[in-house]
């Protein structure tokens, strides 16, 4: 596995689109981005209405990363048009051997939570210099 990607297997990636359900609670899987730098990969997960509280996040011993959250907003009336999803949301990726399982960092702020995973040590880039 390279250094300057992360090949994830997004379970029910092929089967699902934002839109559909999946997962164990039927739940919804929300958009998200993944970034990576020479230190560690980054996923911006877009989670509309869900208090930090409402978010698990762990790795598996199989390094897998497993979101699940809910979502809390509270209906005041039947609506009359609706695009919000309301309900849980779910997303596992496997991250591959290439990480440090105990580097693991997440905030939530204005519903998106950054998650950061840092690369082994020998995983990451690294610079030789050429002698004379």
């Amino acid at each position: 596995m390279s250094s300057q990607t992360l090949q994830l297997q997004d379970q029910n990636l092929a089967q699902a689109t934002s839109e559909q359900l999946v997962g164990p609670e039927n739940a919804y899987r929300p958009k998200l981005d993944i970034f990576h730098t020479p230190e560690d990969f980054i996923f911006l997960v877009d989670l509309p209405g869900v208090r930090q509280g409402d978010v698990q996040l762990e790795i598996n011993e199989r390094n897998t990363l497993i979101l699940k959250a809910r979502n809390s907003f509270e209906q005041q009336s039947q609506p009359v048009f609706r695009q919000a999803r309301l309900g849980h949301y779910y997303r596992a990726f496997e991250l591959g051997d290439n990480i440090d399982r105990e580097k693991v960092t997440a905030k939530m702020e204005h519903g998106v939570l950054e998650v950061r995973v840092a690369k082994k040590e020998q995983a990451k880039p690294r610079k030789i210099e050429i002698q004379v």
